[in-house]
């Protein structure tokens, strides 16, 4: 009957970090610059934090905020995959769930981005943003807010409201 020693350490490591201002299948503008902000927190000091553009370091800061101004010129249309790795005093790293985006195109300078109008309408110049194929009400800038159906008159935008504070009311446009 002995005792038996084990060693063991614990991890007490809580280092975080989070792209925080853009959401899974955000359409962007390709052709100018957008921010991209992100979270870290640790028990110590974060000590840098890099944005990463489909797996390529895109930008590096080492003071919060961390915010990041990056050029869309550099990158095709299409889904762009975002992630950003934080790094702290005591040597933790961690990388942030990815962020997929949708850069698009405005080739006809309708308001709509090509590469919907293309899925949606069947060419990127079969539609303006003010037309209404479905008949339903809502034109085509608010079927592609709300991620609805421009073809499917039951797919229609539903409108939420919001009152501010008892002052005005916000109306924003989400899928039915």
């Amino acid at each position: 009957q002995g005792r038996a020693r084990v060693p063991f350490v614990v991890d007490r490591h809580s280092l975080t970090c989070a792209i925080t201002n853009m959401v899974n299948g955000r359409y962007v503008p390709r052709g100018g610059a957008i921010t991209t902000a992100v979270e870290s927190v640790s028990p110590g000091t974060v000590t840098q934090v890099v944005l990463r553009v489909e797996g390529k370091e895109a930008a590096l800061a080492v003071t919060p905020p961390y915010q990041f101004i990056w050029p869309t010129t550099n990158y095709g249309a299409g889904v762009l995959g975002l992630q950003a790795q934080a790094w702290d005093d005591a040597g933790n790293s961690t990388v942030s769930a990815e962020v997929h985006i949708q850069l698009y195109t405005d080739d006809d300078a309708d308001g709509l981005p090509d590469q919907w109008e293309y899925r949606t309408l069947g060419s990127a110049t079969n539609g303006t943003a003010t037309g209404n194929p479905d008949g339903d009400g809502a034109d085509n800038l608010a079927e592609f807010m709300a991620d609805t159906d421009p073809q499917d008159d039951a797919s229609e935008p539903e409108l939420r409201s919001i009152e501010l504070g008892g002052g005005p009311t916000l109306g924003i446009p989400v899928s039915s």
